[in-house]
C-alpha cells in the first residue's frame, strides 16, 4: 500500500473517480496520467493494445465524442472487490451506469481491471468491459469505424 490509501479498494475508487471527471470534462492529460502505455482494453467484441499516446488519445477522444453526442451527464462505477495481487498490482471489478441525467444511457456492466503501481503512482494497464451491446467501445476500439451492435447483427 501506499501512504495516501488505505486499501486497494480506495486506489481504484481515487482513479475511477479521475478518470470519470476526465472523460466528462474532455481532459485528456488527466486521463492518460492515469493509464499504463501500452495499456490494453478488451469487450466481447474484440481486444486492443492501446501502445501509444496518440492510439489512447483516438480512443479517449471517440469515447467523449460518443458521450457528449448521448447526453451523459455522469459515470457512476462502483468497485465491488479489489485486492493487491503483490505490492505493486491490484485486481479490482467495478460495476459502471452511464447516465443522462437520472436516465440510464445502457444496462449497467461490469469491468474488470489491472491497476499497477508504476513511476511513483497507480495507473490502470488493463480493462475489460463485460457488457453485450458495446456500441461505444466497439467504436472507440475501432478508432471511429462504425461497427454493428448485437442488436443490428441479430
Amino acid at each position: 500500500m501506499t501512504a495516501d490509501f488505505d486499501s486497494a479498494r480506495e486506489i481504484a475508487d481515487s482513479i475511477l473517480q479521475k478518470s470519470g471527471d476526465a472523460l466528462l470534462t474532455n481532459d485528456f492529460e488527466a486521463f492518460a496520467a492515469l493509464f499504463t502505455v501500452p495499456t490494453t482494453v478488451e469487450t466481447f467484441e474484440g481486444r486492443r493494445v492501446l501502445s501509444t499516446l496518440g492510439e489512447m488519445r483516438t480512443t479517449f477522444e471517440e469515447v467523449c465524442r460518443h458521450y457528449k453526442t448521448q447526453g451523459t451527464t455522469d459515470l457512476v462505477r462502483h468497485v465491488v472487490a479489489a485486492e493487491f495481487v503483490d505490492p505493486s498490482t491490484i485486481r479490482a471489478t467495478v460495476e459502471a451506469r452511464v447516465l443522462a441525467g437520472a436516465q440510464l444511457q445502457q444496462a449497467p456492466y461490469v469491468i474488470f481491471s489491472k491497476y499497477v503501481h508504476q513511476d511513483g503512482a497507480w495507473k490502470i494497464a488493463e480493462s475489460v468491459y463485460v457488457l453485450d451491446d458495446a456500441p461505444i467501445y466497439i467504436r472507440a476500439l475501432t478508432y471511429g469505424k462504425r461497427a454493428q451492435t448485437a442488436k443490428e447483427k441479430s
